[in-house]
């Protein structure tokens, strides 16, 4: 799944990112593709449905993440 040219949230300029998710579903492995992300900063993860679990790529939560342009991070279940 792509989200190409996105606005950063709360932002009426013209910074966009895009970024993608693939999921391999007989792996169970997730892939976070970050093609584009400007000079902005953000956060990322991924999280299950009501948001009581999860993994933030960054450290602490919530703070920005040490990612640029062409980040790529695979995230790979617990055996």
């Amino acid at each position: 799944v792509e989200w190409p040219g996105v606005r950063y949230f709360n932002d009426s300029g013209g910074a966009r990112v895009t970024f993608e998710i693939v999921l391999e579903e007989t792996t169970g492995v997730i892939n976070l593709l970050y093609p584009t992300l400007g000079s902005r900063q953000a956060t990322a993860g991924v999280e299950n449905f009501d948001g009581s679990d999860g993994v933030s790529l960054c450290s602490p939560p919530g703070a920005p993440c040490p990612l640029t342009s062409g980040s790529r991070v695979r995230l790979t279940p617990r055996p």
